[in-house]
C-alpha cells in the first residue's frame, strides 16, 4: 500500500509547487469623488513549497497604495478653480451654478462672471473694477450683478447690470445712473421683484425694489444705520434688514425689532426652512450676551440670543434645505485650541463644528446645489489638507 501511495504524494506535490495563496488585502469601492488622502497597506504572498524532505515557506512582502474611505475626504476642486477672489457663488434650481468676483493683475482690477459646466468654468463676461454681489431671476435665468464696475460685458455702465448668461446678453437695470453702489442685492421669487441696498443722494441707507421693468423706493431712508443684509422669510414672504439692528416690513415701512441690537454691524441674514428662526451674522457682538465675540445670533420668538462665540466676523450664512444645518463662512480661524474651524462652520446640536479642514483664508459666499452639494468661495487658494482650489471648493452631501 506505501509503495502505491507515494507516486500520488508526488504528483500532488508537483501541483501544489505551482499554487500561491490569494493576497489578502482590503479593497475599498471606486468612489466618484475627487482627490484621496494615500493609505500604505502591507500585503504578504505566501508561496509554499513541498519536497520529499522538506516543506519551506517563503514570505514575500510588498507595499501597495489603497484609497481611504469616502468619509475622509473634504474640499474637492472644481476645475481649474478660478481667475480671483469669488464675491457670490449662485446655484440655480436648474443645476446652473454661477460665481461672480473680481482679481487684478499688472493693467489694475478686473471683475467677472463665470458659469460651471462639464467640470470647468467658462467665464460669459467681465469688466472693470469688483462684483460685489449677485442675485438671480430663476424663472427667466436672468442673473442681476452690482459693484463699483463702470464697464462689463462690452457695455460702458456703473454700478449695476443684468444678464442673460445663456444668450451672453448683457443690459442696463433701467434707466438713469446710479450715483451710489448698491451694498447687497436680494431676489424676492414670490413677489418676482429684485431688492437692493443703496444710498441716497445724502448718502442715507435706503431700499430701492425693482419689479415690473421699474425702480420704487421701498420704505423710508434709514438715517444713522449701516444696512448690510436683506432676506425674505421664505413662508410669509415678509422683508427683512439688518445693520446694527433687525428691521421688519411691516405693510407700510420699516419697523424696528424691540430687543434686536447689536454693537457693531450684521453683514447677513438667512433664515431656516421653517421660517421661524432668523440667523444674523457680522462683526456684532449680541447686546447682553455676557462678553465675548459672538458674531452670530438669531432671531425667534420675538427674542434676540446668541450663538456660541465662534473666534471671529462673519461674512455669509447658508441653511441646508435638505438638513436645516446652518453653515456660515467667514474669517474666523478657531472657536479653541481644539476646535479648529479655519473659515466655515456647520451649527449642529447647540456647538459649531468644522467641516473638513477648512481653507487658507476668507470665505464670503455659500450656496448648495440641487443635489445637495456645498459650494464655497472666497478669498483662498487651498484647503487646510492642502489641496489647491483657486477661490472655489466642493463638499459632496454626503461627506457634511
Amino acid at each position: 500500500m506505501k509503495k502505491r501511495l507515494v507516486p500520488c504524494l508526488l504528483i500532488l506535490a508537483a501541483i501544489l509547487s505551482n499554487v500561491c495563496l490569494a493576497d489578502m488585502r482590503v479593497v475599498y469601492p471606486v468612489s466618484k469623488i475627487g482627490p484621496r488622502v494615500p493609505v500604505f497597506l502591507t500585503t504578504t504572498t505566501k508561496k509554499t513549497t513541498t519536497t520529499k524532505k522538506s516543506t519551506t515557506t517563503t514570505k514575500m512582502t510588498s507595499t501597495t497604495q489603497a484609497m481611504p474611505p469616502a468619509a475622509v475626504l473634504f474640499w474637492q476642486t472644481m476645475g481649474n478653480g478660478l481667475k480671483g477672489q469669488v464675491s457670490k457663488i449662485i446655484a440655480t434650481p436648474a443645476g446652473k451654478i454661477y460665481a461672480a468676483g473680481y482679481y487684478n493683475d499688472a493693467s489694475g482690477y478686473h471683475c467677472y462672471l463665470a458659469s460651471f459646466q462639464n467640470n470647468s468654468w467658462n467665464y460669459i463676461g467681465e469688466g472693470n473694477n469688483a462684483i460685489s454681489d449677485m442675485a438671480c431671476d430663476p424663472s427667466s435665468n436672468t442673473l442681476y450683478l452690482t459693484g463699483s464696475f463702470t464697464s462689463i460685458g462690452g457695455l460702458s455702465i456703473k454700478k449695476i447690470v443684468k444678464c442673460l448668461p445663456d444668450a451672453g446678453y448683457w443690459a442696463p437695470v433701467g434707466p438713469g445712473v446710479f450715483t451710489n453702489n448698491f451694498g447687497r442685492l436680494f431676489f424676492d421669487t414670490k413677489a418676482s421683484a429684485l431688492y437692493a441696498i443703496t444710498k441716497d443722494s445724502a448718502g442715507v441707507a435706503q431700499i430701492m425694489k425693482w419689479q415690473n421693468e421699474g425702480w420704487t423706493t421701498f420704505g423710508s431712508t434709514l438715517s444713522n444705520y449701516q444696512i448690510g443684509a436683506f432676506t425674505v422669510n421664505p413662508v410669509t414672504g415678509v422683508p427683512y434688514i439688518a445693520g446694527s439692528c433687525l428691521f421688519k416690513w411691516n405693510g407700510q415701512d420699516w419697523g424696528k425689532l424691540t430687543g434686536s441690537y447689536f454693537n457693531n454691524d450684521a453683514y447677513a441674514l438667512a433664515f431656516d426652512n421653517s421660517g421661524n428662526t432668523l440667523y444674523i451674522g457680522g462683526m456684532m457682538g449680541i447686546v447682553g450676551t455676557g462678553g465675548g465675540m459672538s458674531s452670530v445670533g438669531k432671531w425667534e420668538s420675538n427674542n434676540l440670543s446668541a450663538l456660541p462665540p465662534i473666534g471671529g466676523p462673519t461674512y455669509c450664512l447658508a441653511v441646508d434645505p435638505a438638513t436645516n444645518t446652518l453653515i456660515t463662512g467667514g474669517s474666523f480661524t478657531q472657536i479653541s485650541s481644539t476646535n479648529q474651524t479655519n473659515r466655515i462652520a456647520k451649527y449642529v446640536n447647540g456647538a459649531w463644528q468644522a467641516i473638513g479642514k477648512g481653507f487658507n483664508n476668507d470665505v464670503y459666499t455659500i450656496a448648495f446645489d440641487p443635489d445637495g452639494n456645498v459650494i464655497a468661495g472666497g478669498n483662498f487658494i487651498q484647503s487646510m489638507e492642502n489641496i489647491k482650489l483657486n477661490y472655489i471648493g466642493k463638499l459632496p452631501k454626503y461627506l457634511k
